[in-house]
């Protein structure tokens, strides 16, 4: 067991970025976090975990919530304790046989938060010579949800351009062939055009913007797909000067639409900012082109925030 305990916390020292800054420590049992000093976050309606390790050279006996910053409803049996097997506790925490050494998982539903906030609770455990020691587990509430697609841009080489329609609220693509049902949820029609005899390059659209029901009247197979462009959904464009990494919920909250476009050329690592007709705003990277796909990610908000 003792091998046990220093092969987890070496691990532990090893993952987390600061532990001085996640460890409470009394003489007798030691309390950690098994995150790194980020917030982890959450959307509202998500389901996320709380881990916590708890280790002595005595005994555990119990473990408790001690502080909530919300009334939290944890999930009737999906509450596991892990490193060891076949333990439970009681209704005042109480474990039913002896441990030295535990984690706790503990899940709860995000339900009656408000995005911007910090969640918090703070786990307690009692040795069995009575000494206590806690951490305090934090998560945030966001507001943005990531999503990496791979579309199909283009047509044969030879007609300059080809089509894709993309649902960034559904995180799907969705092909000419199938587009009319689901008018209601596409947000960007995507485009490659030639630039030179071998150069092609990508272009972002409004699906309900006339320069793109001019763009699909000129394609080979325009008679088929019927588009009219005053029964699809409009969105805004911006180019987006920060890194791709240092865009969350603030930098997309901030995001400013003022002098948007309904079309936009898109470069290999361009970040795209782009509002949704219900007002959600979001953020796409467009990666190089290759063979007629390119691979889009997305942070989009989950609700408008206006």
């Amino acid at each position: 067991m003792k091998y046990i305990k220093l092969f987890i916390l070496g691990l532990l020292v090893y993952s987390c970025d600061n532990i001085s800054e996640v460890l409470e420590q009394s003489d007798d049992i030691n309390v950690i976090l098994l995150e790194t000093t980020s917030l982890p976050i959450g959307n509202p309606g998500d389901t996320i975990s709380f881990k916590v390790l708890a280790t002595t050279n005595d005994i555990i006996k119990r473990v408790e919530l001690t502080e909530k910053s919300h009334d939290f409803q944890p999930l009737g049996g999906k509450i596991r304790y892990e490193i060891v097997d076949t333990i439970s506790v009681d209704e005042n925490g109480y474990f039913n046989r002896d441990v030295r050494s535990i984690v706790v998982n503990y899940p709860i539903v995000l339900t009656d938060v408000t995005i911007g906030d910090t969640l918090s609770m703070r786990f307690t455990f009692t040795t069995d010579k009575g000494v206590r020691s806690s951490v305090k587990a934090q998560a945030k509430v966001g507001n943005y949800i990531y999503n990496s697609v791979k579309m199909i841009v283009g047509g044969h080489p030879l007609t300059a351009t080809g089509g894709r329609f993309y649902s960034a609220t559904h995180h799907k693509p969705y092909t000419e062939d199938f587009y009319q049902s689901k008018k209601d949820s596409i947000d960007v029609v995507v485009f490659s055009f030639q630039d030179g005899p071998s150069d092609y390059k990508i272009r972002f659209m409004s699906p309900g913007s006339s320069r793109t029901q001019d763009q699909i009247d000129g394609m080979m197979n325009a008679v088929l797909l019927n588009y009219d462009y005053n029964t699809m959904l409009n969105t805004k464009f911006i180019k987006v000067d920060l890194p791709w990494m240092r865009i969350g919920d603030e930098e997309i909250r901030q995001l400013d639409f003022s002098n948007a476009t309904d079309v936009i050329d898109v470069a290999p690592d361009d970040r795209i900012g782009f509002m949704t007709q219900d007002g959600r705003k979001g953020v796409i990277l467009g990666l190089e082109l290759i063979g007629f796909k390119i691979p889009l990610q997305t942070k989009i908000q989950k609700i408008p925030e206006f």
